[in-house]
């Protein structure tokens, strides 16, 4: 079976970031596990929202959200936080995302949406930075697993 566009482009920025250096051991799509601290920083891929943006009676386009999580720990050995350790994967994804704004004529586009950091309120070393992306893209009418030409 066919994968549907929501899980093509999934896979897409899944394979654009892990082939990117420095991310190419921290970045996960659908992680089913919790990593322990001391294996941070970690990114994560995750589909938020799929809404139908225009309606033809050919073609459906749709705006999908989607979440790139990158979580980091405070460090004691050098001192350093946990946000300053996130500060250059921030910007990794960002530029990586950028230099191909259609994942290979996947997408009509790639937008970044915005970026909420969070501090976990448990221990409060661990903060997570949540950076959202629309993609725009368009299917055949009736057909979620190809790309309207």
């Amino acid at each position: 079976m066919t994968d549907t566009v929501d899980l093509q482009i999934l896979k897409r920025m899944y394979q654009r970031l892990r082939a990117t250096p420095g991310l190419e051991d921290v970045t996960f799509s659908d992680r089913w596990f919790a990593i322990d601290k001391e294996r941070l920083p970690a990114v994560d891929i995750d589909l938020l929202d799929a809404r139908p943006a225009r309606m033809s009676r050919n073609v459906h386009a749709y705006e999908l959200m989607v979440a790139i999580t990158a979580q980091g720990a405070d460090s004691l050995q050098d001192d350093e936080s946990a946000t300053e350790r996130l500060d250059p994967i921030i910007a990794c994804v960002h530029r990586t995302l950028a230099a191909d704004r259609t994942l290979g004529g996947l997408v009509a586009e790639i937008n970044p949406e915005g970026r909420r950091w969070r501090r976990n309120e448990l221990d409060g070393t661990v903060v997570a930075v949540e950076m959202m992306f629309k993609l725009q893209y368009a299917c055949p009418a009736g057909d979620l697993t190809s790309i309207a030409q």
